[in-house]
């Protein structure tokens, strides 16, 4: 199912499906998005920008993101404005145009669900440290019930939350297979380890 003209928010990190995403709000165009999507009950999609081709002055959306829709939202002390985003389901984004005020918008389709499986013994390591990363992240990571045991959520926790460069995230968002994402998130932790 096809949706038309739906906000996009280009941003330099990724949420994944059942995950929170604290944003601050400063630049009028989101303000505007934002006030739009809480008046008329709708989301919007956080994904990466894509890479800019040499003398390209606007650079659009990547064709892949996160539909979110906002939990939470606060004026916050230095006059920007809080929210807490709820990552619904990974879409892929079409014929993206920037409107006159700089926000960009899109159709968007929902992309195939995942299905959800067993994590593998092999990675129960990752599953206790995306529990542990959660815990020391306190509110609003640490928002949803853990899952442990699935592959699904501890692949898409940890692909979120690792200093994982964001043309790779995009390609774990893109990811149809659970295990799949888990297995390339376990070779970066392992990079991660070698460095230091």
């Amino acid at each position: 199912m096809q949706t038309d003209d739906v906000p996009l928010f280009p941003l330099g990190n990724l949420v994944f499906p059942g995950g929170f995403l604290p944003l601050r709000i400063f630049e009028p165009r989101y303000h505007d998005m934002v006030r739009t999507c809480l008046r008329e009950s709708r989301g919007f999609v956080v994904c990466p920008p894509a890479r800019k081709q040499a003398g390209q002055r606007h650079v659009p959306p990547h064709e892949v993101g996160t539909y979110v829709t906002i939990c939470d939202f606060d004026a916050l002390d230095d006059g920007m404005l809080g929210i807490t985003a709820a990552a619904e389901m990974r879409v892929r984004i079409s014929t993206p145009y920037e409107a006159r005020d700089g926000l960009w918008l899109g159709s968007i389709d929902r992309m195939a669900s995942e299905p959800d499986v067993e994590l593998p013994e092999q990675y129960a390591h990752l599953a206790e440290l995306a529990t542990e990363l959660l815990a020391e992240l306190g509110p609003p990571f640490d928002t949803g019930t853990p899952e442990p045991h699935s592959a699904r959520w501890v692949g898409n926790r940890l692909a979120e939350l690792l200093p994982i460069p964001i043309d790779v995230k995009a390609a774990l968002l893109e990811l149809n297979a659970p295990v799949d994402r888990v297995a390339q998130v376990a070779q970066f932790v392992q990079q991660m380890i070698r460095s230091r």
